[in-house]
């Protein structure tokens, strides 16, 4: 009977530091992913080349609340929104996780044909990825649409 119980509690401690070691490996930091947009007229379409980055030395994990990476808005002179990247777009409603290597770009490309800008002057992206204490510089991008 004290050999069933020995065998017992060896197998739980075992079973518990297999868990606590599952745990630690899976930690995700708070550290943000830089998100950066550029844009590109041809012909009759705008292209939004859109690049989420990590900066930093090692690897992190990013865990979103859907299939939604960023989202992207054009804005008018009056601060009006005139399109919308979330309201346009279906994502699954599933947590998603990503990992990003050092140094790491993830590159994402939203066309819209030019019809569609209307008095659109400005073009703002943001991460959805967003925690507390995150710096809005890093989470954040903005660029001027070009009127040519």
């Amino acid at each position: 009977m004290k050999r069933l119980v020995f065998i017992l509690l060896l197998l739980t401690v075992c079973l518990a530091g297999c868990q606590e070691k599952k745990q630690q490996a899976t930690t995700t930091t708070n550290e943000p992913i830089q998100i950066a947009v550029k844009t590109i007229k041809q012909d009759d379409m705008m292209q939004l080349n859109i690049s989420l980055t990590n900066p930093n030395d090692h690897s992190v994990n990013v865990t979103y609340p859907s299939s939604q990476r960023f989202q992207a808005q054009l804005i008018d002179a009056k601060q009006h929104v005139t399109y919308d990247f979330e309201k346009e777009q279906v994502f699954t409603q599933a947590i998603e996780k990503d990992t990003f290597t050092k140094r790491e770009t993830k590159q994402y490309t939203v066309e819209l044909p030019i019809s569609s800008l209307g008095d659109s002057t400005e073009v703002r992206v943001s991460t959805i990825r967003q925690f507390k204490g995150a710096s809005a510089k890093q989470t954040t991008d903005q660029q001027m649409i070009d009127s040519k």
